[in-house]
């Protein structure tokens, strides 16, 4: 515990813990569904003539359906939100203001897993993908 407080920021450890007791309270609001698990554009193919292809299924369960976009929301909609505004366009809805919170704080949730895993095993990269995902969402609830 001792690592994360030391590479932390005061307002990165305050959105942390404000996360961690706000989740399990918004759950019951957030739909359930079958979802393919690691939906980032990674596993996405494209094709001009077919459209969009997903692969990748191996952690494809039920699960919270803002989970899917945790990776999307905190790696790219953050600083492209026209990108997101295009993504629930083909989606066909916006989320609701449960699930829009949900997302929020499962974003929040995978940053500071990121860090705390990066400082744990050694790894800076993983350590950088946490302060910067952390820093912007700090920014982002401000």
């Amino acid at each position: 515990m001792a690592l994360i407080t030391e590479a932390t920021t005061a307002a990165q450890r305050a959105l942390v813990r404000d996360a961690a007791l706000e989740l399990s309270r918004c759950a019951p609001a957030t739909p359930v569904v079958y979802r393919h698990g690691d939906y980032a554009t990674r596993n996405w193919l494209w094709d001009p003539r077919r459209g969009l292809g997903v692969i990748d299924f191996a952690k494809a369960a039920p699960g919270p359906l803002v989970e899917e976009f945790v990776w999307l929301h905190g790696a790219v909609w953050l600083q492209r939100p026209d990108l997101r505004a295009a993504f629930f366009d083909g989606y066909g809805r916006e989320l609701s203001q449960a699930e829009e919170r949900a997302l929020q704080l499962l974003t929040v949730r995978l940053a500071a897993s990121y860090l705390a895993t990066g400082l744990t095993q050694g790894d800076a990269a993983l350590v950088e993908r946490g302060r910067h995902g952390l820093d912007r969402l700090v920014r982002a609830s401000r």
